[in-house]
């Protein structure tokens, strides 16, 4: 239920981001408000995580204790006995199950941020490095630049940029995919909010890769004007 609230968010950001085109201000206020609500949403999955961890030691901790209470006839301090079963369990639990990005509510609650794992972002990085057929997605039919605003045709599917649609459907009102040609009306054209998220977060990965590949290159040019200065010869003035 959370993340599903949390992906209807995507939907009304997709419609405040267009209400607000026309006002950078306001929108980087709204875009600094919904970053901090992403933060407490992840913090509120990890939260929940470890919640929940937490609870299943302390029902495991419960049973040990009671299986002891009920075989033992020693009298010990069961409140100390179920403070070390429950240290116990607790690592038992997070062993068995390891990191809690693993865990699938945390991954429904990123996925609906349309955020991802670290290590999930880095493997789509490496992806997107190691070809061009992610960047073509994301690229008009029509136009062969990348969308700007991306429109489904929802009767057929296709995906093109509202500029490069609306300026074919002035001459042929068909779908221009080949193989496709299917009949349609500009009232059949939607918003795909879906695609415009993906367009986001692929130009953020971009970007971050241009400043990867620009920190290297002048990490490189550094060497070299030091090995340069290493061996240039020095001259001794003798008096």
């Amino acid at each position: 239920m959370l993340a599903e609230n949390m992906a209807l968010d995507g939907l009304v950001q997709e419609s405040v981001e267009r209400a607000l085109q026309d006002s950078p201000t306001d929108a980087r206020e709204f875009e600094t408000f919904l970053q901090v609500h992403r933060e407490k949403s992840k913090a509120l999955a990890e939260s929940h995580v470890a919640l929940k961890r937490k609870a299943s030691a302390f029902i495991n901790a419960m049973k040990l204790v009671k299986t002891d209470i009920q075989n033992s006839g020693e009298q010990k301090d069961y409140e100390v006995v179920l403070r070390t079963k429950m240290e116990e369990q607790m690592q038992a639990v997070n062993v068995q199950q390891g990191d809690y990005k693993n865990d699938k509510v945390y991954k429904d609650i990123l996925e609906a941020l349309k955020e991802s794992n670290p290590d999930e972002e880095e493997d789509e990085d490496i992806a997107f490095m190691d070809g061009g057929e992610q960047e073509a997605t994301y690229k008009c039919p029509i136009l062969t630049s990348y969308m700007e605003k991306p429109m489904r045709n929802t009767i057929c599917g296709h995906v093109y940029d509202n500029e490069g649609i609306r300026h074919v459907y002035k001459t042929k009102k068909i779908c221009p995919i080949a193989g496709c040609g299917k009949p349609f009306t500009l009232n059949d054209l939607e918003d795909d909010v879906e695609m415009a998220m993906k367009l986001r977060r692929f130009h953020k990965r971009k970007q971050a890769e241009k400043k990867r590949r620009d920190a290297m290159t002048q990490e490189l040019d550094d060497d070299d004007d030091d090995n340069e200065l290493d061996q240039k010869p020095t001259t001794t003035i003798l008096e």
